[in-house]
């Protein structure tokens, strides 16, 4: 990794904008036709990649064909407007001096890590820790730099990094939510940062300037802070180009140090407490020494803020050359300089100069220094202002930022104007550093500094280490010495470090509770702003696209991938079976809306209330599919809405065939995923008699979906099924078995215990009418039904009912209990036997009922036990083959069973129900 560093550095140090689309070349002019625009924007784009924002599939087949037996692309106009887009993103003024590695990214990051914490604390911290604790306080912090360095370099060479630094970067690599919570942190921590630096400046002032050392601390820090401030506010664009001569000062400070150091050792000043280096000294100083109040967690507070902000390359990503190629090297290498350096530092100090001087005199360095203390004084004062005016002007913009993309719609007041500068986020930064800086004590500050930078870069490396452990398709940081185990340690260590440096633990509960405040509330304004975008995409008949993916897609798509792989035959049976149910509904052939169906749709929310199930909404749209794209997604888009409207825990699926009816057959057998798959079809019966071609189709597909072994419901009714706000409907939810003790193996009382979870059906009582042969014996019959409800945990009234078999042919493929046969059943380990009665005192049912037109009294029967019931549930009658019964006599044979009442759900069993209804 080393030898890649310095191959970084060995490049230019400055190059024109177009250096960073230098590959441009290879791709020819732009302008010369398809091609050539399309090998331009590839070369210019280098080796960066192509995001999902910047290309887009074509959308519609008028875009472009497949033709000709030669595949052709061809370019659609959005597709063309993102290409001339990622061009114009890469392509900047040839004028403009872009920043290569050395200045727009080692430069600034050595600055902000060589801080005033090495010349005021960090010798006060090697007399209290001695020098072996502090080399391990310096090495814990500068792991923890480094750590988050990869994670910020893998993060970076993601895509091409845009202008807007680190809080634009990780917002595009990672998601908004992460990045307006990092870039919030970054804020914070930058102002807690401003109002260090300030005190430091002030502690330099008072010791080198005695008609200082008088003055209260907070009103010289206030006077301190206003000077920046209005250095900031008038003068903002000059802070940049003085970089280079507050970085010179800083490290001609550190090398008067050094030669102080060589100095004294030939020369010990013993007057001042500099005994000079050597080996003793070194053996002395090396354990801890510490003062009352003070322990490793508390230097390790005090110290850490001096190795923060590694990511200070990455803000000025929009200045840069090329960001892929300058953000890793330029980071890591200025983490890896300081941390040499504050090793030196710590040694030089710690074996030059007695303990007691070390932790009495904080600026002891302004008398090891040489040729004078001079030196080190301005560097130190260049450190102190150079970062203060950094932080000054950094932080506002990521306020700004936030502000501007309306993450956090409450801080939109403090973006500017385009163009602008964030004057008004300017001010409020000051105001917050000015109460910081009222704190009045260096040491008190920056432990709270330590907490928003080490949440911050807990947070950068744990959604690093996700993301690369999720191998996910669209995370390819091409910063090759990267590894998600590293990202993961680094998040390990920072939360570590952020509970055992807080001051008290409850501290670092409360960073971390307001982090997830802010991700939360984030999360909920993105959330917010798709949903508007999406809707007024549908309004305006425009494809639904995602503007953004959640970062928690990954993790959800590997649960389900998991879970279905997992999924066994057998697995959503018996125990286990939930209702999936797949509903045929109605589009319009005009623009795809839902035609309403007899409020059928609400069935399907009030079932999954206690069901727990999933739902298929699947309509067809005729003709082509190729002809009818625009159409298919407006159409799948309306049925979504309608699905939220619903409350449906499900999914919509349009579908283009030559007949609606090939379309519903082909939902039939081909939806669902490997074991998953709709266990249910519910359909409705059309309100107007068919003719006899389309009444056919409609036979042929009820006959379908028993031979693809599913259950079929069938709603009718005179009344539309009640909407999920209607108050409480009252009554009795009626099953009819007739001539069946136990049809679909109990789905037809699961189905209104389920509807009975729901508020709307909740106040109604289940009836179960039991329609058997005369030659049943009441008693025993009702005591074995109630049996039944009892160990199937069901709530219901039993009524028994005598009939004529011969009366009812529809039913009389369901004939299970023969009068020459005996029919048993065992509850609670007591077995009820139904044997052959004398039928002679039988009074049955039936008797002065009359018949319809078929000759079956069963309609007149159910009209006068369920005629005013909310809901009826039966078993659907066969169509007789033997007796040749045709597709529209079956159907009307049906609207004369049921004539006018208010709701009926048919229910035909394909023989293949897995329920378990009785509890073992």
């Amino acid at each position: 990794m080393f030898t890649e560093l310095m191959k970084s550095f060995s490049e230019a140090d400055t190059a024109p904008s177009g250096a960073g689309a230098a590959g441009a070349s290879d791709g020819g002019d732009v302008g010369g036709g398809e091609k050539e625009e399309l090998g331009s924007g590839i070369a210019m784009q280098g080796r960066g990649t192509i995001s999902h924002d910047d290309v887009e599939a074509p959308t519609s087949d008028s875009h472009g064909l497949l033709g000709g037996g030669k595949s052709r692309l061809m370019w659609s106009g959005d597709l063309e407007v993102k290409m001339e887009r990622l061009q114009t993103r890469q392509a900047v003024d040839p004028n403009v001096i872009k920043l290569g590695t050395f200045r727009g990214v080692f430069v600034p990051t050595l600055q902000n890590i060589l801080g005033i914490i090495l010349f005021l604390r960090l010798p006060w911290i090697t007399g209290q820790a001695g020098i072996g604790q502090t080399l391990a306080v310096v090495l814990m912090s500068c792991m923890a730099s480094f750590l988050t360095s990869l994670s910020m370099s893998a993060i970076a060479t993601n895509g091409i990094p845009k202008g807007g630094g680190c809080f634009s970067i990780i917002k595009e690599s990672i998601g908004p939510e992460f990045g307006g919570t990092v870039g919030f942190l970054l804020f914070l921590s930058n102002t807690f940062g401003l109002a260090m630096y300030v005190l430091g400046c002030v502690e330099i002032l008072q010791d080198w300037i005695t008609d200082l050392a008088d003055v209260n601390v907070r009103l010289l820090g206030s006077i301190v802070l206003a000077g920046l401030f209005v250095i900031v506010f008038i003068g903002i664009s000059y802070i940049s180009k003085a970089a280079l001569v507050f970085l010179a000062g800083v490290l001609l400070s550190i090398l008067s140090i050094y030669a102080g150091v060589i100095e004294h050792a030939e020369e010990p000043a013993e007057g001042n407490g500099i005994v000079g280096l050597s080996a003793g000294q070194v053996r002395k100083n090396f354990g801890p020494g510490y003062t009352s109040n003070y322990d490793f967690g508390t230097v390790l507070a005090i110290f850490f803020p001096a190795v923060t902000d590694p990511l200070a390359g990455s803000n000025l990503s929009g200045d840069l050359a090329d960001p892929q190629k300058s953000i890793p090297p330029g980071t890591i290498s200025a983490v890896l300089v300081t941390t040499v350096i504050f090793c030196l530092q710590v040694v030089f100090t710690g074996g030059s100069i007695l303990r007691d001087t070390l932790i009495k005199d904080r600026l002891i360095v302004t008398r090891l220094a040489w040729p004078a203390k001079e030196v080190v004084y301005i560097g130190m004062l260049m450190s102190t202002l150079g970062a203060g005016l950094q932080s000054l002007a950094g932080a506002p913009r990521l306020l700004a930022a936030i502000g501007s993309e309306k993450l956090i719609p409450e801080l939109a007041f403090f973006a500017p104007p385009p163009g602008g500068e964030p004057r008004k986020a300017v001010l409020l930064c000051a105001f917050l550093s000015c109460c910081c800086v009222m704190i009045g004590s260096l040491n008190a500050v920056a432990p709270f500094i330590t907490l928003w930078f080490l949440t911050c870069y807990g947070i950068i490396n744990g959604s690093c280490a996700l993301l690369a452990y999720e191998k996910s398709p669209t995370f390819r940081p091409r910063w090759k010495y990267y590894d998600w185990r590293l990202s993961l340690l680094g998040a390990v260590q920072c939360f570590a470090m952020m509970f055992y440096c807080a001051p008290t633990w409850y501290y670092a509960v409360i960073a971390c509770m307001v982090s997830i405040g802010i991700y939360a509330y984030v999360w909920r304004q993105v959330s917010k702003q798709e949903m508007s975008q999406m809707d007024d995409d549908v309004h305006d008949g425009h494809d639904l696209v995602h503007k953004k993916t959640d970062w928690r897609a990954g993790r959800r798509f590997l649960a389900a991938r998991q879970a279905l792989l997992s999924l066994r035959p057998g697995d959503m049976d018996f125990k286990y079976w939930r209702p999936f149910v797949l509903f045929l509904c109605k589009l319009s052939p005009e623009d795809g809306s839902y035609v309403p169906q007899s409020g059928m749709i609400n069935l399907i929310s009030q079932m999954m209330k206690r069901g727990k199930g999933l739902s298929i909404v699947a309509g067809v749209l005729k003709g082509e599919h190729r002809e009818n794209l625009d159409l298919l997604e407006s159409a799948r888009a309306h049925l979504g809405n309608k699905l939220v409207e619903k409350q449906i825990e499900g999914f919509p699926e349009i579908v283009c065939a030559p007949t609606v009816h090939d379309g519903y057959k082909f939902l039939v057998n081909a939806k669902g995923l490997g074991i998953l798959r709709p266990n249910t079809v519910m359909i409705g019966w059309p309100r107007q008699r068919l003719e006899d071609r389309h009444a056919q189709e409609y036979v042929y597909l009820v006959e379908h979906v028993a031979m693809s072994k599913k259950t079929l419901l069938m709603c009718k009714g005179s009344e539309d099924f009640p909407d999920n706000h209607e108050r409480g409907i009252r009554g009795y939810i009626d099953v009819w078995w007739i001539f069946d003790l136990f049809p679909a193996n109990g789905l037809l009382l699961l189905i209104p215990y389920l509807l009975q979870q729901h508020r709307v059906w909740k106040h109604t009582t289940i009836r179960l009418f039991a329609v058997a042969q005369p030659s049943m014996d009441l008693t025993v019959l009702r005591r074995l039904l109630e049996g039944m409800m009892k160990a199937g945990g069901i709530v219901a009234k039993v009524q028994v009912l005598h009939m004529d078999p011969k009366k009812e042919p529809r039913f009389s493929h369901a004939m299970q209990c023969s009068p020459a046969g005996g029919l048993q059943f065992d509850v609670d380990g007591l077995s009820v036997s139904a044997s052959p009665i004398d039928t002679s005192a039988v009074e049955v049912a039936d008797k002065d009922l009359p018949e319809d037109a078929t000759g079956s009294k069963m309609a007149a029967l159910l009209a006068k036990h369920s005629g005013d019931s909310p809901l009826v549930l039966m078993t659907l009658p066969k169509r007789q083959h033997d007796a040749g019964q045709g597709a529209s006599e079956w159907m009307e044979s049906i609207d004369l069973l049921v004539g006018d009442m208010k709701r009926v759900i048919f229910i035909q069993e394909s023989g293949h129900e897995r329920i378990q209804f009785f509890y073992d």
